[in-house]
């Protein structure tokens, strides 16, 4: 797409803040992921930011520093290239997690691997996450 996905306009706010809006139902606290220097939309400035500090990985790499900023925390990770998330999707997700599993997420039907950026991870996935970059995989997804 080419685009900062959380600076998209969606229901006359930006896709961060709504998404922003949406997990502050079921999470204590918010904050946003971005890469260190990257400007974030009017309407979530005033949130806790989590700097990239695992560089050039993508969405896995804000995953990591999420971890790595608060490593005792289970996160809830939604990215903000998903519109159709609603409260009855985190929902589901809440419902169905189990802290004793490295993370939960939903499985994509078409592929079978589970969708990263509508999940949770509990604090252990770390360590089996900087396994896979070690072998030079930075895909969350698998």
């Amino acid at each position: 797409m080419g685009a900062d996905k959380a600076s998209l306009c969606y229901q006359n706010h930006s896709q961060a803040a709504v998404c922003t809006k949406l997990l502050q139902t079921c999470c204590e606290e918010v904050a946003l992921s971005a890469r260190p220097g990257q400007a974030v939309p009017d309407d979530v400035v005033h949130l806790p930011r989590v700097d990239d500090c695992f560089l050039e990985m993508g969405p896995l790499g804000g995953i990591l520093s999420a971890l790595h900023s608060e490593p005792n925390a289970a996160w809830l990770v939604l990215g903000c290239d998903l519109p159709l998330v609603c409260g009855e999707t985190l929902d589901a997700l809440l419902d169905g997690r189990r802290p004793t599993a490295a993370a939960t997420a939903f499985k994509a039907v078409d592929s079978g691997f589970p969708e990263p950026l509508c999940a949770i991870y509990e604090p252990k996935i770390i360590f089996d996450l900087l396994h896979v970059v070690a072998t030079g995989n930075c895909c969350p997804r698998k």
